[in-house]
């Protein structure tokens, strides 16, 4: 009997102690897995910035390489328009059509720009990938129109030249 009660003891302290260790591994579990969940909300947080800071970075580039190519253009039409000036009535003719199409052209460029930077920083306060990717997109086009009149004003150049 008293072999049983020494065994039945030494069982149920062995129960209890294996029970213990098991809530105590739940719990650290637990805990490891709040922890994890954290990081991964730090990492997505701090990969955002990175993305945003990223994106803010390209369109500064962006928009001061657009706004010098604008400059550059409007130097050349100035330019032209001193030459313009020196030409008799025909050939002036003939290249002011074009002339006045290209000066509208980069106005136009030029308003499409700010309302994208306006929109842009409007963006970047409530910044996400739908942002990131309209960005990209509009300075893909805006760099094709900017090519456009750029060959446009090139040509009443050598227009100009004949």
């Amino acid at each position: 009997m008293k072999k049983s009660t020494v065994l039945a003891i030494a069982m149920t302290t062995l129960m209890l102690s294996c029970n213990q260790t098991s809530k105590k591994e739940v719990n650290d579990a637990k805990t490891d897995l709040s922890d994890a969940k954290q990081e991964l909300n730090d990492a997505r947080v701090n990969e955002n910035d990175a993305v945003k800071a990223k994106t803010e970075a390209e369109w500064k580039q962006f928009k001061t390489e657009s706004d010098n190519e604008i400059a550059k253009l409007n130097q050349d039409l100035t330019k032209l328009d001193a030459s313009l000036a020196k030409m008799n009535t025909r050939d002036k003719q003939k290249l002011d059509v074009d002339y006045q199409q290209a000066k509208k052209d980069i106005t136009t460029l030029k308003d499409k720009l700010n309302k994208k930077n306006a929109a842009f920083e409007n963006d970047m306060k409530t910044f996400g990938n739908k942002a990131s990717e309209e960005n990209q997109i509009f300075r893909q086009d805006f760099k094709t129109d900017l090519a456009k009149v750029d060959l446009s004003v090139r040509k009443l150049f050598k227009d100009d030249k004949k």
